[in-house]
């Protein structure tokens, strides 16, 4: 019974440790997610951003796979791993 008082009690200072902490944070985060909305300015175009960091990366993953097809006959391109 005296180690159901102790977790209760235990229980009851974090809940209210938590719900301090939340509360004092809460006002600075939204403080500074709307000062940085504000302060943001773009980087580039919708298109910029996909053709210069995109495009090059899912080239990578595109051309991982592939079968080519030659007089010679077929050659299968596939990633290799220890698995």
């Amino acid at each position: 019974m005296r180690t159901a008082y102790w977790l209760l009690l235990v229980t009851g200072a974090i809940a209210i440790t938590a719900s301090v902490l939340n509360q004092r944070s809460s006002g600075t985060t939204t403080a500074t997610a709307a000062k940085v909305a504000i302060e943001g300015t773009p980087v580039g175009t919708v298109r910029e951003i996909m053709k210069g960091m995109v495009d090059p990366n899912a080239e990578i993953v595109w051309g991982a796979v592939g079968v080519v097809h030659e007089k010679l006959g077929t050659t299968e391109k596939e990633p290799r791993s220890e698995e």
